[in-house]
């Protein structure tokens, strides 16, 4: 495996099993980043408070249930975002009933606590039935924007472009819905891949 001086790097120095393997990954799939290290890291309040970030898409990562069908959803959001539960009900196939997941379930699903949940835990939650849910800011944000997450542990950020993270989702292979607008009604609709 040819893994770049970067990769190796953020390898080396990683904390956690967990967010080494989130680097050997994107080394395995050619994918570029950059990592940032920083304090542990648990709400957006938090992150702007530090301020290391560069220009680019800022992520938030809501776990959720529908507690009717008894699914679980990871939604990527941008950080102005709030999450429209009836604006996605169509996109994504939400019932009335959506919950936030508690610690209990985020380990037992994702494999991590609070703070520490992104994009890459789908690497460890793909045995379980978690659809990725990504926002519309984030589904038509440009390729060569920058976007950022947590490798399965809080005190670290990855940046990579926004073309290869729908690479690293095709990679996972986990179930994914992208929302984009609807025609006409302005409701979003989604597209899943």
């Amino acid at each position: 495996m040819d893994i770049n001086e970067n990769a190796a790097k953020a390898i080396e120095e990683a904390k956690t099993d967990s967010e080494r393997d989130v680097y050997r990954f994107l080394a395995e799939n050619g994918i570029d980043f950059e990592v940032i290290r920083h304090e542990a890291l648990y709400t957006v309040e938090d992150v702007e408070r530090i301020g290391v970030w560069p220009d680019g898409v800022q992520v938030k990562n809501l776990f959720v249930r529908d507690t009717k069908r008894d699914r679980y959803y990871l939604v990527l959001l941008t950080f102005d975002e709030r999450l429209d539960v009836k604006g996605y009900r169509d996109a994504v196939g939400w019932t009335r009933r959506i919950a936030f997941c508690g610690d209990d379930l985020l380990k037992e699903y994702m494999g991590v606590t609070s703070g520490a949940c992104s994009l890459f835990c789908m690497l460890e939650g793909k045995k379980h039935d978690v659809t990725l849910v990504v926002s519309e800011p984030i589904s038509t944000a440009g390729p060569d924007e920058k976007i950022m997450f947590h490798p399965n542990d809080n005190r670290a950020t990855v940046v990579m472009k926004v073309a290869d993270m729908r690479k690293v989702v095709e990679a996972i292979g986990c179930k994914v819905v992208y929302v984009t607008s609807g025609e006409g009604s302005g409701a979003p609709a989604g597209g899943t891949e």
